[in-house]
């Protein structure tokens, strides 16, 4: 074979090898391009509207507010669903003057995080929660100031403006599933305390209930859950009432106390329900600052005959409140 026809023959090799990659590489990127196209496996749903569905199958109904925002600003008696969002706002100093959350109530997801955005009206504004869970600090007054709480326990967190609260600025974020309804509290059955006597009481300390005078003491308890009687604790030398019980964790068990003079009552803290404290409405006892942590003790020795009507300071409007009977 001459060199010439040799050399046509290896040209014509090449074009028909180079024809043939060009081939292939159109047809991968054509397959890619198409692939785009196709739609990805629909077998799981997106993490977030999954939990926000399963959530929403176990939200227990209303949650129940205890009367917080009666008198609130900008409060319609509708709770915002914010259900399935990470992060949630809440406007400082919203309506007309300014002296309002907006919204005033909201329902967020376990974990969410609420950012509250200070508009610039109405004045200085803060954001405390009742229980002191989360506190913005000083009053401001400046627009676009955030302050954020990422929520990780489950309740109803009733918070307030310190210098506008008297005017009716506040507001109230209910978080998870897992809080008090308004089906729970109309409820004529009482709710079983789900906190047994605690271990140190010998079952002849332990005190037993007793039919409760309708009056409830006043009126003091009438809307106190779970409230069927009179704990009769008169022929031991001490007594325990724990702090943080019931299924919104917001009463005292046993809700109502009767002992002797000179019997120590022990408060102690099962470490549900936020933070805590223990006040005598006639001051003659007080826990002080509100604690969350568990078996945490306060204890107070009653040397005088009377009724002490007392409760915890952060929850009081979501009906925490107790009493001791105390007898010759």
């Amino acid at each position: 074979m001459d060199d010439t026809r040799r050399q046509t023959l290896q040209s014509l090799a090449g074009l028909a090898t180079g024809l043939a990659v060009a081939g292939c590489i159109e047809q991968s990127t054509r397959a890619g391009d198409d692939a785009d196209d196709v739609p990805e496996s629909t077998g799981d749903s997106p993490p977030t509207d999954t939990a926000t569905v399963a959530a929403r199958e176990r939200s227990p109904g209303a949650p129940d507010l205890g009367g917080y925002l009666d008198d609130a600003n900008n409060y319609d008696g509708i709770v915002a669903d914010e259900t399935g969002q990470q992060v949630v706002t809440v406007q400082v100093g919203a309506g007309d003057p300014g002296l309002a959350f907006g919204p005033a109530a909201v329902h967020v997801d376990n974990g969410a995080t609420v950012t509250w955005e200070w508009t610039g009206e109405g004045g200085a504004h803060t954001v405390v929660a009742e229980d002191g869970t989360f506190d913005s600090g000083n009053p401001v007054a400046e627009a676009g100031v955030n302050f954020e709480h990422t929520f990780e326990r489950d309740g109803i967190y009733p918070y307030y403006c310190n210098p506008h609260k008297a005017s009716g600025m506040l507001g109230a974020v209910v978080v998870g599933t897992d809080y008090p309804t308004v089906a729970s509290h109309a409820d004529s059955t009482p709710t079983e305390p789900r906190d047994e006597p605690p271990a140190e009481q010998s079952p002849s300390d332990a005190p037993t209930t007793t039919e409760s005078e309708a009056s409830g003491y006043d009126g003091y308890l009438d809307d106190v859950a779970p409230f069927d009687g009179v704990a009769d604790a008169t022929d031991a030398s001490s007594a325990t009432v724990t702090v943080g019980a019931g299924d919104a964790a917001f009463a005292f068990d046993p809700p109502a106390l009767r002992v002797t003079t000179e019997t120590t009552v022990t408060w102690k803290w099962n470490g549900e329900g936020g933070a805590h404290n223990v006040v005598a409405e006639d001051g003659s006892f007080d826990s002080e600052s509100p604690v969350a942590e568990a078996g945490v003790h306060f204890e107070h020795t009653f040397d005088e005959t009377g009724v002490y009507k007392y409760y915890c300071a952060p929850h009081k409007a979501l009906e925490m409140k107790g009493v001791v009977e105390v007898v010759a």
